[in-house]
């Protein structure tokens, strides 16, 4: 999915003509026919929206899509830190005494529930207990409205205040695995650094990387910044993104832009 939804960054567009995909997708080593595939399954999950100009099939990509590429952009602004943390009881799998299904077990009812929870910005503090930067309710209830009535009970906001600064930043760094996290983004920093010195870097290597640090940006918060000591790990990230792009723009784009600007159907594309 990833590699399909690049696409619209790597061309600079909002709108992609659907022949464009495999022209681009093919410098990674995809075929058309898997190229026509993901595009069909990403269409009818939604992911991508269709369009079409004439005879030609267009896609943009979904807005909840729209969001998370956005933050690959920039750090952004982060919430600010009131005292106190937007949370939500859950159900904890298995406390009842059933067997607790595995992790994205198509099986759990709350599966789709605990995704939008994900989505919306909460990390589990502590089983039964999710936690957030901002209230995002709106977000997650029609997740929620969507359960059985039985299972809708078992979810409740609320807000927990920590009982002082120390707290509240230990907080953040359990349900947010920031720990692991900068063991991560170290090892990224390493592999891009050694890539990007090399003149023979190839650009299925360099998506690779990309994605990998991609990936990390995706999942590590906005954290407020009296929440964090030293420098902030989505700052080091959006860092790395920033030398990814200018070497995509030195070594790759002109490439890339000459070949897909030949085919007839980019007079549909809509830039950004």
């Amino acid at each position: 999915m990833f590699d399909v939804l690049s696409v619209f960054g790597r061309l600079h567009a909002r709108v992609v003509p659907a022949p464009l995909f495999p022209i681009v997708l093919a410098r990674q080593g995809y075929t058309p026919s898997a190229v026509s595939n993901l595009l069909s399954r990403l269409a009818a999950g939604h992911v991508l929206l269709p369009g079409a100009w004439g005879r030609t099939t267009v896609y943009r990509r979904a807005p909840d899509y729209d969001t998370d590429f956005t933050r690959l952009a920039a750090a952004g602004t982060p919430p600010a830190y009131t005292g106190a943390f937007p949370a939500f009881l859950v159900p904890v799998p298995g406390a009842d005494g059933a067997a607790s299904p595995d992790p994205g077990d198509a099986s759990d009812p709350t599966a789709e529930a605990h995704e939008a929870f994900r989505r919306a910005g909460y990390r589990p503090l502590r089983p039964g207990v999710l936690i957030a930067f901002a209230d995002a309710v709106p977000q997650v209830q029609p997740a929620l409205d969507a359960l059985p009535p039985s299972l809708q009970s078992g979810f409740e906001p609320c807000t927990l205040t920590p009982r002082d600064l120390g707290t509240a930043r230990d907080w953040v760094r359990v349900a947010w695995r920031l720990g692991d996290l900068g063991e991560e983004i170290s090892r990224a920093e390493a592999s891009v650094s050694e890539a990007l010195d090399d003149p023979d870097l190839t650009e299925p290597r360099f998506h690779d990387l990309f994605h990998a640090v991609a990936m990390l940006l995706v999942h590590v918060p906005n954290v407020p910044s009296i929440l964090v000591t030293g420098t902030g790990l989505r700052e080091r990230l959006v860092d790395l993104m920033d030398r990814l792009a200018a070497t995509w723009d030195e070594r790759f784009a002109e490439s890339l832009r000459s070949t897909v600007l030949a085919h007839p159907s980019a007079q549909f594309l809509e830039f950004e």
